[in-house]
């Protein structure tokens, strides 16, 4: 059983589109015209997952200066737990280097104490400093969130590096 990380450049499928907005409330994503522009744009890029020759999620990224931002992760629900989620992470992690992730605190529920869970399983760790999401439409607040990491940046040099290209690239706001 191996899993199949097939780079989308052009058409994003309708079954990524659906995923994407069941997965995520509406103030965690941005319009999907845009989202569909940057990856046409070739700004953001996409990787479908596919197991077995059926769709299996979806993870859009940022290639930055010496990392990549994992914007929108998900596995379609009627796949989860077969271990598809860590085969693409591992997958991501193998080509890629250094992955920095956005995911809720703890307390914000079960399903955010099992991602943070899953995540460090893999080896990620959390900055220790406080972070908030931009918000990706106007009147929506800044949730707080946690950043993590895979690799060694860890001080509070690092973390202001990391946020501040984040903020700048992947949400358009200049924090410097």
């Amino acid at each position: 059983m191996s899993l199949e990380c097939i780079e989308v450049r052009d058409a994003v499928p309708s079954r990524i589109k659906d995923l994407y907005h069941h997965s995520f409330p509406l103030y965690e994503r941005r319009p999907w015209p845009q989202q569909v522009l940057l990856v046409e744009e070739k700004k953001l890029q996409l990787l479908e997952l596919v197991l077995d020759n059926r769709f299996a999620g979806f993870i859009f990224f940022w290639p930055l200066s010496a990392f990549i931002f994992i914007e929108h992760f998900a596995i379609d629900h009627t796949r989860r737990g077969s271990g598809i989620g860590t085969q693409a992470m591992q997958h991501v992690a193998a080509v890629s280097g250094t992955v920095i992730l956005e995911t809720e605190p703890e307390d914000q529920g079960m399903h955010a104490q099992r991602r943070i869970r899953f995540y460090e399983k893999l080896g990620y760790k959390k900055f220790p400093f406080p972070y908030q999401q931009p918000p990706y439409l106007p009147g929506y607040p800044a949730p707080n969130m946690y950043l993590m990491h895979n690799g060694q940046p860890t001080g509070a040099a690092d973390f202001e590096k990391v946020k501040n290209e984040i903020y700048t690239s992947v949400y358009g706001i200049d924090k410097g």
